[in-house]
């Protein structure tokens, strides 16, 4: 598990909207930087169970979602992430944020690679 970015406490802009700064650093890729909303649509009567929890926009568009989580190991809570990205084999880029230790209010992105699948071929590539 890498982190890989953070996500910072939660803000107000200039029109009362309140919104949090993510920033998501990926070896070899420029910094991505988003803002994540409360989904407030959540907890409408026509919302699936499945109904993410926050919002992620890029500019205006809506590029991913998080969910809120809670381990089963630890039995504590954390957000799990997925953004659009065409370039990635899933077309999508999944990561986990939890609480910072020393700032609460602050998340900490957390990649880590899905776990290889039986069927799947395992060799060191020679360079």
């Amino acid at each position: 598990m890498s982190k890989l970015g953070s996500m910072s406490e939660e803000k107000v802009d200039k029109n009362g909207k309140r919104f949090f700064n993510l920033e998501v650093c990926l070896p070899f890729c420029v910094k991505m930087e988003f803002f994540v909303v409360v989904n407030s649509r959540k907890n409408s009567p026509d919302a699936k169970d499945s109904a993410p929890d926050f919002l992620v926009y890029h500019a205006t568009y809506q590029v991913g979602a998080i969910w809120k989580k809670i381990s089963r190991k630890t039995s504590r809570e954390f957000l799990s992430a997925e953004i659009v990205a065409p370039s990635f084999p899933e077309g999508k880029i999944k990561f986990s944020l939890f609480p910072d230790k020393d700032q609460p209010d602050k998340f900490n992105v957390v990649f880590s690679n899905s776990e290889k699948r039986p069927d799947e071929v395992t060799e060191e590539v020679p360079y």
